[in-house]
């Protein structure tokens, strides 16, 4: 038998996107401190243009994973009321 529990494919994409965009945030960190020695308005405008990007993957990831949960949980109910239908029948 297998002991390991299954995980599906959907949620294995999403851990995986989670990783990115960790790794993601952390090399902005680091990119903060490189641009440091430009200009003050170049240095400000390449960490809002760095910053709004990061926002942007979160929410995206945000966006996929609750559809992902909420499809999920559909498909749970549906399942559960077939069944639930079948047997009073």
């Amino acid at each position: 038998m297998n002991d390991r529990p299954s995980i599906r494919y959907p949620m294995r994409r999403t851990a995986l996107l989670a990783g990115v965009l960790s790794g993601l945030a952390s090399v902005l960190m680091d990119l903060d401190h490189l641009v440091s020695g430009l200009e003050r308005k170049t240095h400000f405008l390449v960490v809002v243009v760095l910053g709004l990007v990061c926002i942007g993957a979160f929410t995206l990831a945000g966006r996929y994973h609750i559809k992902l949960v909420l499809g999920q949980l559909a498909t749970r109910i549906s399942t559960k009321h077939r069944s639930l239908k079948s047997s009073r029948s």
